[in-house]
């Protein structure tokens, strides 16, 4: 017998099955459905231009729409979607765009599940629609409640502790053209730093935002560190040389999975340095103990990418021939190359290895005559740190 005066338990009941069909008919179309989200997101031009970065849209967009659906079809929402409402509000506001935009762009999602549910509904299915278009409207807009209550959580914190201002300076420096000196000058003057002075870049990327934040919020980093949402990442730099920046990267940052850059020349530079750290920090969370790495550690990752994608199997021939000897040679070869190729020297090589010279002397022979590659040579030598690299 169905239940009386339960509105929980009518709800549940409202949610037939033919009701159910559609919505999974919609996450097979989801592709479909955020791709008719952006292009009408682009058409209405709700967010200045580079506000909010591309890649950072579509993310939000594919979430958002998935979490709905889960919403719309009764089911269990995934972990990774319990808290996207508070920390997409949050997002948006450390990015200045503005409340009244976002519940409007918000709201957009309203107009593009419906127009999918119409489209994949089919021609007899109007009763369907009417019986649940009340369901789909309070779904919507429970989620534009709860994005607009964290977003003036987040609007009210940098408020309170003078950072909004911040934030937008430090947003348009990411959203701007920086070719022009005047607009890097005035981002500079907002910062209270130099359009001149050297900077530092670095990108935490993965779980380390999470923690990178509660790190922050320990004051356990130093607060001379200006911070900005990039991508997946969240991206920090700050001037080298202030009598308050006297710690590196490596110093607050290097248990944190990312990337940085140590020199950069002028504040317009600093958004580019950032696309270069964000590089090494994808590579960075590939390693089986991710750390923050420069461009000491990731050139060799970043050549093999792009050596890789221009020549595929770049260096497979000599991976071929070193699998011809047994494992424990291989492992010697392998590294008496890789210590030789950091060291420069015979006897260094053979000190790091504990082994007699002659046997280093040796083993760069045989790795001759199996690859045909003479260490020795550097055109040789940049060839075989390559082909070895491990990705």
């Amino acid at each position: 017998m169905k239940a009386h005066g339960n509105p929980a338990s009518e709800q549940a009941d409202a949610v037939d099955n033919e009701w159910l069909h559609l919505v999974d008919r919609l996450f097979i179309h989801l592709d479909e459905i955020v791709a008719d989200f952006l292009s009408r997101f682009a058409e209405a031009e709700y967010y200045e231009p580079r506000v909010v970065e591309e890649s950072d849209l579509a993310r939000t967009a594919n979430d958002v729409l998935s979490m709905l659906l889960y919403k719309l079809g009764n089911r269990d929402l995934p972990i990774q979607f319990t808290s996207l409402a508070h920390d997409f509000g949050a997002r948006r506001a450390r990015q200045g765009v503005p409340e009244d935009v976002l519940l409007e762009a918000i709201r957009l999602d309203f107009r593009v599940l419906w127009s999918a549910l119409q489209q994949h509904a089919g021609p007899d299915s109007e009763a369907l629609l009417v019986r649940n278009v009340e369901r789909v409207l309070t779904t919507v807009e429970d989620y534009v409640s709860e994005v607009q209550q964290s977003f003036l959580a987040e609007q009210s914190r940098l408020t309170r502790d003078s950072r909004l201002l911040t934030a937008r300076h430090v947003s348009r420096l990411f959203s701007s053209d920086t070719s022009r000196p005047e607009l890097v000058a005035e981002i500079a003057a907002g910062l209270g730093v130099s359009s001149t002075a050297r900077f530092e870049v670095a990108v935490v990327v993965g779980e380390g935002v999470a923690e990178l934040q509660t790190q922050l919020a320990k004051g356990a980093v130093s607060p001379t560190w200006f911070g900005y949402d990039h991508g997946d990442g969240f991206c920090m730099f700050r001037e080298q040389g202030t009598p308050t920046a006297n710690t590196t990267v490596t110093d607050e940052l290097s248990d944190l999975p990312g990337g940085y850059v140590d020199e950069v020349l002028g504040l317009a530079h600093v958004p580019a340095a950032a696309a270069t750290a964000a590089i090494f920090a994808r590579h960075a969370s590939r390693s089986a103990q991710p750390r923050m790495i420069g461009n000491d550690d990731a050139w060799l990752s970043v050549a093999r990418e792009l050596l890789n994608t221009a020549i595929p199997d770049f260096g497979r021939d000599i991976r071929e021939a070193l699998s011809e000897c047994t494992t424990h040679e291989r492992e010697h070869l392998v590294q008496a190359v890789l210590t030789y190729a950091e060291t420069g020297s015979i006897k260094l090589t053979s000190e790091r290895l504990f082994c007699h010279r002659n046997t280093v002397v040796n083993r760069l022979s045989t790795f001759r005559q199996v690859t045909g590659l003479d260490i020795t040579v550097p055109k040789d030598a940049a060839i075989a740190l390559v082909a070895l690299h491990s990705p």
